[in-house]
């Protein structure tokens, strides 16, 4: 008789169909992607003075410029990714987020203008929506309803791990290659590339560790449209409404931290008299 009641991961029930293989994905996914989609934030006072030579007085207009394209893209994109997720299936958009934010990681980098690297961070922007919109819809998916806030609190505690050890170890890897020898610039071209080259692996892991579609989606063959617009129509709903807002509202403290904390950070550090 075929088993319906799902397998362990641990201390998390599955649901029938997902494997271990599945699940230990899913951990991964968790462990590497907010830190793919915040490690260039902590690079960017690096990628603006050193790279760019841009004046530290310029820097947070800079930024500003490069925060506005990013949310244009994000915004934009995060619905329809959301959407196209539902009909063809979580790990195939997933996958191309990750394609597409290495693509963005290995041009940033590269830019010789302010223009460039605007450019270079709406590419970025474009598959952190895919992944954003993706990921965290595969963590509610995939366990049973008892173990869906446990999943959800390791999830959170990878989330934090991954960050830490991600600019961590990312911004050291500049210190070490400068200290060998290697020029500045090329020292945060590597670095930053190397970070990327995560982004690729990750989208080989997705694809062969994720779900893949043998199970049916249930709104597989539902347009792509009416599936957007079922999403404005249920914000008409007070709770749902609430949800939405509250989105908004987080989302804007996010940028806003995220986006200038590492420039507060050089020049709180500058002014105990660490080096730049």
């Amino acid at each position: 008789m075929h088993d319906t009641r799902g397998i362990k991961l641990g201390y998390i029930w599955l649901q029938p169909g997902v494997s271990r293989m599945n699940g230990w994905t899913l951990l991964y996914v968790m462990f590497v992607s907010i830190g793919l989609l915040v490690f260039l934030n902590f690079q960017q006072p690096y990628v603006l003075e050193v790279m760019l030579d841009i004046p530290k007085d310029q820097h947070g207009r800079v930024v500003a410029q490069m925060a506005l394209i990013h949310e244009i893209v994000l915004i934009s994109l995060v619905g329809p990714a959301g959407a196209l997720a539902d009909r063809i299936g979580r790990r195939k958009v997933l996958a191309v987020g990750y394609v597409v934010l290495a693509v963005g990681y290995m041009a940033y980098p590269f830019a010789t203008s302010v223009a460039m690297l605007t450019a270079f961070r709406g590419i970025f922007a474009a598959g952190a929506a895919a992944i954003i919109s993706t990921f965290t819809t595969v963590l509610t998916d995939y366990p049973q309803e008892q173990s869906r806030g446990k999943l959800v609190a390791l999830g959170s505690i990878l989330n934090g791990l991954g960050l830490t050890a991600l600019a961590g170890i990312g911004g050291q890897v500049i210190s070490w290659l400068t200290a060998s020898g290697y020029d500045p610039v090329v020292a945060g071209q590597m670095a930053i590339v190397g970070v990327g080259m995560i982004g690729f692996i990750s989208a080989v892991v997705v694809m062969f560790g994720l779900r893949g579609e043998s199970l049916r989606i249930e709104h597989e063959r539902i347009p792509l449209m009416q599936l957007m617009r079922e999403g404005f129509v249920a914000g008409r709903k007070p709770r749902i409404a609430l949800a939405y807002l509250s989105a908004l509202v987080s989302r804007g403290d996010n940028v806003v931290i995220g986006m200038y904390l590492s420039l507060w950070a050089q020049q709180a550090g500058m002014a105990t008299g660490l080096t730049a």
